[in-house]
């Protein structure tokens, strides 16, 4: 552009995009650095071009920024992404095909259309490892959602056969996309289909899920509430728990074995007060569940409940109270010792018995960290003396009065 300076002498005021493209083509690394800081920060379309020129550029530090500065452009680049993947110079390819990888991996559910499908499989014939890889990595996104979303979609579909063939597929793919839909199905009113719901669920673990397989676990069909059950289990949401107890007095065996499994498989639990009132509970299946999972709350309020456990009727569950007690760590030993000197018959030799495992465990751990103890044939004598002096310590137990 020529303006006047006033005195009849004229001269050309150069844009701003012309001085970076100028500045581009400096010697100093550090003056095309800064043009393409500049680029990025106008971040307008006639930005895009000079950075795809700065994509040439031999200097390693160059390129790299101007991708950088490209990527955080979005969706505006791409379009120009996509024609560099057919550039002569092999980084502008490089780069434009990372750039196109990198989006569509962080926007998997955006909509493709056909023009970037085209030109990723037109790259898949590049020359260059890194150009095909790219591309291979942003087609695979793209077929792997359309697929997702295509078996999504069937589970609307009129025939029985197609909704539950996705829904079996949808629970192999394991994607938490797919969780509210299948969360739907489980309102479905054929059983097999809310079957393979709760078990596609169960798959994908997805937390979002638990309120509607509660819900489920009061199912007319045995077998659905048994895969609801199952699928809790899987979660592990402790929200589920009350639920899950409750289910230890199903009228179906099955759902009840199930129930008590999905239960153990809970690492641990926060609170303690579920299963201080499921020990009230008139099933002994209820009662042994609740026992053993006192036994992973972490609360002094879990160890009366389970020192009086060890009265019990039912021999299972006084067993589980002992196990539970040896695993509960030092803070239950000095209860233990008052139980053992003040308790009944029963609750003494219960608390004798928990001491006494946790007693092994320590010992064997003790033993276990000895690097002087390398004899195979030790451990089979070892294990062979603990069952003895168990024996003989249940014996003298039977003979305490209460």
């Amino acid at each position: 552009m020529i303006e006047s300076t006033g005195n009849g002498a004229a001269y050309i005021k150069i844009s701003e995009t012309e001085s970076l493209m100028q500045d581009l083509c400096c010697e100093d690394v550090s003056v095309r650095l800064y043009a393409i800081d500049k680029l990025e920060h106008m971040a307008d379309k006639n930005s895009i071009p000079l950075l795809i020129q700065a994509l040439r550029d031999e200097h390693y530090e160059v390129r790299e920024t101007a991708y950088q500065a490209l990527l955080k452009m979005g969706n505006n680049a791409l379009p120009s992404m996509i024609a560099a993947l057919k550039d002569e110079n092999f980084y502008v390819r490089m780069y434009a095909a990372l750039a196109i990888a990198d989006s569509v991996i962080s926007n998997p559910r955006r909509k493709y259309g056909d023009d970037i499908i085209d030109a990723l499989t037109y790259a898949l014939l590049d020359k260059s490892i890194y150009v095909r890889r790219s591309a291979h990595d942003a087609l695979e996104v793209i077929e792997y959602n359309k697929i997702l979303k295509s078996l999504i979609n069937s589970l609307e579909d009129n025939d029985p056969g197609i909704r539950l063939d996705a829904i079996i597929a949808l629970g192999k793919i394991g994607d938490k996309k797919s969780t509210n839909a299948l969360v739907k199905a489980l309102r479905a009113e054929g059983p097999d289909i809310k079957k393979q719901a709760a078990i596609a669920l169960g798959h994908i673990k997805d937390r979002k899920a638990t309120g509607m397989l509660m819900e489920t676990l009061g199912d007319r069909d045995g077998g659905v509430r048994k895969e609801a059950v199952r699928a809790l289990g899987e979660i592990a949401d402790e929200r589920a728990v009350p639920r899950l107890l409750k289910s230890l007095s199903d009228r179906e065996p099955l759902v009840k074995a199930e129930a008590f499994n999905a239960l153990f498989k809970f690492c641990s639990f926060k609170h303690a007060g579920p299963f201080i009132e499921a020990l009230e509970e008139a099933d002994g299946n209820t009662r042994k569940a609740a026992v053993l999972a006192l036994g992973k709350v972490k609360n002094k309020r879990a160890i009366e409940p389970l020192i009086r456990a060890l009265e019990d009727s039912d021999p299972e569950v006084r067993e589980a109270a002992q196990i539970a007690l040896s695993r509960s760590g030092n803070v239950t030993i000095k209860m233990l010792k008052i139980a053992l000197n003040s308790g009944s018959e029963v609750t003494r030799c219960g608390a004798a018995r928990a001491l006494e495992m946790m007693n092994q465990v320590k010992v064997k751990k003790q033993l276990q960290r000895s690097q002087k103890l390398k004899s195979s044939g030790f451990w089979s004598d070892y294990e062979a003396a603990i069952s003895a002096y168990a024996k003989e310590r249940q014996s003298s137990l039977s003979s305490f009065n209460s």
